[in-house]
């Protein structure tokens, strides 16, 4: 949490300071803008703030690209990574505009990597203290990732997942379900993996991924990531020829910290998956596409300026 005195002092200025917040009132539990009084917690610390909503009927694009065209000095986006990856996409070329996040979401993966309290007031607070610093993003054929983009197995869940959610089954049951029914009938895609300066490699692989930076794969730290501005994409690609040996790998590079003959990792600024398919489905943080391969990934460093907790000085 950013100590008081610091608060107070960043805050003094903030009445001159142009700021709003867009809410997707369709994150985590929906209740966003019934739970907190925003203006309310925001005024606490001199700030004054527009809300912007989906309620009106415009897109979180739309919203954000009015925002930048009123030209807000600051942009919060309130939601999980869906929602916040959509208003980040609007602020790509914008240096000027410092990117606010309130996590409203269930997992809230970027907010959660980045430091950002999960407490809602001590959110705003770290938002009205406007420590910001650059940080990457991930972009595959136009469509831009905060957090990571996957082929194969994760795009099949997350499909059949919204699609049990419609039918009547909690986010969490859905899940569960749609995990273990795609996992049974397991498949794998023929990729081409293409790699500036080194030859073509030619795999099968039931899951694909590239995450906007590395991610840790300990116990205590998996599904994290230390850094967001490195400027690298992290693959992995498991080539198990069965539902089983993938999780065994999976258990044995989280537990044994070692790494199976049959997945790949590494670390590139660009590579170019190629498929025999027409389309390929792709999962963008979490949001379901379907994209004409081939798949051109690249990263892009220090894209956004975000604010985040400052750094505790010893």
């Amino acid at each position: 949490m950013v100590d008081r005195e610091g608060a107070e002092l960043a805050s003094a200025g903030l009445a001159d300071v142009k700021i709003c917040c867009i809410l997707n009132n369709k994150s985590g539990s929906g209740e966003g803008e019934l739970k907190f009084d925003f203006k309310e917690l925001f005024a606490r610390h001199g700030a004054i703030i527009d809300i912007f909503t989906t309620r009106e009927g415009q897109s979180l694009t739309d919203l954000a690209a009015t925002a930048v065209d009123q030209r807000y000095d600051i942009i919060v986006a309130g939601g999980g990574d869906g929602t916040i990856s959509a208003v980040a996409s609007v602020l790509v070329g914008h240096p000027e505009i410092r990117m606010g996040l309130l996590p409203l979401g269930t997992l809230n993966h970027f907010s959660r990597d980045l430091k950002i309290p999960a407490d809602i007031s001590e959110a705003v607070e770290v938002i009205c203290a406007g420590h910001s610093e650059p940080v990457d993003l991930g972009c595959v054929n136009d469509n831009y990732f905060l957090n990571n983009s996957s082929v194969g197995l994760y795009p099949a869940i997350v499909k059949l997942r919204e699609s049990l959610q419609g039918g009547g089954y909690s986010k969490w049951w859905a899940a569960g379900l749609s995990a273990f029914r795609i996992l049974s009938r397991f498949r794998r895609l023929d990729l081409e993996v293409d790699l500036p300066g080194q030859s073509v490699v030619r795999r099968k692989t039931a899951l694909f991924f590239v995450g906007n930076n590395a991610y840790e794969m300990t116990p205590r730290g998996l599904g994290t990531r230390l850094a967001l501005n490195r400027g690298t994409l992290w693959i992995t690609m498991p080539t198990a020829s069965s539902r089983t040996g993938l999780v065994v790998n999976l258990l044995k590079l989280v537990f044994k910290r070692e790494r199976p003959f049959d997945t790949l990792i590494f670390e590139a600024t660009s590579l170019t998956v190629m498929s025999r398919k027409r389309l390929l489905t792709i999962a963008n943080d979490g949001e379901v596409l379907r994209v004409v391969p081939p798949l051109r990934y690249h990263i892009l460093p220090k894209a956004l300026n975000v604010i985040i907790p400052e750094p505790a000085h010893d």
